[in-house]
């Protein structure tokens, strides 16, 4: 036979049920401040909200609480530079999300440091998770594309490239053979 039975419950749950422990019973629970119903040894917790419990040890007549945010709605990015087959012709942006949220970034099946404008090319996987626990997925590709610095250096090599054949053209006209 167990002794004793608990379930720490955060500031913020998922949790669809919360089961009273033998020797307990509930006192009071509160939805949003209003009253909710609920059984004598089990509370439902199937609405989004913030909760309220208070329940009652029978051996001792003491009475214990606890109050968590029940959120069940996972976040979301917009991710408005991905098309419709999940690719990017340039740097996509990750800072619209939630407060209270963080996001695990994986590239090419490692996991980089979490960036608010993800710049590099390849396949990301990237996962956004509230306090509560609810996360959503996101699978995508950036394209090879160009930005300001590799268009600064295709400049640099079209220059050096140009240099070279004025010189030759010029030097093969300077050239005298004696």
């Amino acid at each position: 036979k167990k002794v004793l039975e608990f379930k720490i419950v955060g500031e913020y749950s998922n949790l669809e049920f919360f089961y009273i422990p033998e020797g307990f019973y509930v006192k009071e629970v509160l939805i949003d401040g209003e009253p909710a119903e609920y059984e004598f040894d089990v509370i439902s917790m199937t609405v989004e909200g913030l909760y309220d419990v208070t329940y009652v040890c029978e051996a001792t007549n003491r009475i214990y609480s606890f109050q968590t945010c029940v959120d069940r709605t996972a976040p979301v990015l917009s991710l408005e530079e991905l098309d419709k087959k999940g690719r990017a012709k340039g740097p996509v942006d990750l800072s619209d999300r939630e407060a209270g949220t963080y996001v695990k970034v994986v590239l090419e099946g490692i996991e980089i440091e979490e960036q608010e404008l993800l710049t590099e090319s390849g396949k990301y996987t990237v996962t956004i998770y509230d306090m509560a626990g609810n996360s959503t997925n996101y699978n995508f590709t950036i394209m090879l594309y160009f930005n300001m610095s590799s268009a600064v250096f295709i400049l640099l090599l079209l220059a050096v490239v140009i240099g070279v054949v004025v010189y030759i053209v010029v030097s093969a006209k300077m050239l005298r053979v004696y």
